[in-house]
């Protein structure tokens, strides 16, 4: 008698690989029938993006509105006074020095920054702490290297837009984790969520970006950074930048050696920084990322490193060279 090979599937394995399919098939009707229920922004948040939108915005008209809300308050003054925008070393003495500090895009950012930690990592259970936390530090790492990689580079970019858009490239990762609270046997098996994040992230975060009427600009960069080729074109977009930026921050997390990395690194066409720009962007945006975590942190988690700031007066200089 012929002898056969029998494959005996594990009915786990068989619930959870159900599990996934269910959740993504609910993702997709959701998006198809524009009927995903997204997060608005906390009424603060709105006031001041609003009051940044009208021409005859102020510092004042801002500090008013951001002191209203003094966990807000101390934020901004916290990241004020962090290693990407304290340059001089001086912390800024209130609020209104705070806010002229970063100016009005930086503020805009900020809250909008708090508002998405509130939203997606404020609410969530416990069981999905670590994975939001992995989630939400690869995303402030992206968006310290996209801000960096505009400061070097010129490329007609604001700054503060790549910084923007690198800190809400994963949101709809956020989202999704969320989510899986109707679907706990998919933590059984990582592998099962991760394919349904890889398959809907991008989608769900570019609609998140369009409800919380960001520019098309910065929908697109969250939708299209992980798909557009490395080797960018001239003009360069905000999406080539979050690109290479979301690129730069996986590798430079899989090694220590930033000049061994450097020399590995693809050709990245137009959007071109020599080895010693790269070395530069890589290791500042590595010790900013705890600084910038400091500041952001709420309560959720009070294991985050310590700030570690860097010589802000010699990072300036080499900035100023780097520019030229």
């Amino acid at each position: 008698m012929e002898e056969r090979n029998t494959v005996v599937l594990d009915p786990q394995h068989a619930k959870v690989m159900a599990a996934a399919q269910a959740f993504a098939a609910e993702l997709e009707a959701s998006i198809t029938d524009d009927a995903i229920e997204l997060p608005s922004l906390p009424d603060v948040v709105l006031r001041i993006r609003d009051a940044i939108g009208r021409d005859d915005a102020d510092f004042n008209r801002l500090a008013d509105l951001a002191g209203a809300d003094p966990a807000l308050a101390a934020r901004l003054m916290k990241i004020a006074n962090s290693a990407l925008f304290n340059r001089g070393g001086q912390p800024p003495s209130n609020l209104h020095a705070a806010i002229v500090r970063l100016g009005t895009r930086m503020v805009r950012n900020t809250v909008i920054a708090l508002a998405a930690q509130q939203v997606f990592i404020g609410y969530s259970s416990e069981a999905i702490h670590p994975e939001l936390k992995r989630v939400w530090r690869h995303s402030v790492h992206v968006a310290a290297i996209c801000h960096l990689l505009l400061t070097v580079r010129r490329t007609g970019i604001a700054p503060e837009d790549g910084f923007l858009a690198g800190l809400l490239h994963e949101v709809g990762s956020l989202f999704i984790l969320l989510r899986t609270r109707d679907y706990p046997e998919l933590w059984s098996q990582p592998e099962a969520m991760t394919s349904v994040i890889d398959a809907w992230q991008s989608r769900i975060g570019a609609k998140i970006a369009a409800e919380w009427a960001f520019s098309d600009t910065i929908a697109t960069a969250v939708r299209d950074h992980d798909s557009c080729a490395l080797a960018a074109s001239a003009p360069l977009s905000l999406t080539d930048v979050v690109g290479v930026a979301n690129f730069l921050s996986v590798v430079s997390a899989q090694s220590t050696d930033i000049d061994a990395l450097v020399a590995d690194l693809p050709d990245f066409g137009d959007f071109r920084l020599d080895a010693e720009a790269l070395a530069y962007v890589l290791t500042v945006a590595r010790d900013e990322v705890a600084s910038l975590l400091a500041s952001l942190e709420t309560l959720l988690f009070p294991d985050l490193d310590s700030p570690q700031l860097v010589p802000t007066e010699a990072r300036g200089q080499r900035e100023a060279q780097l520019a030229a």
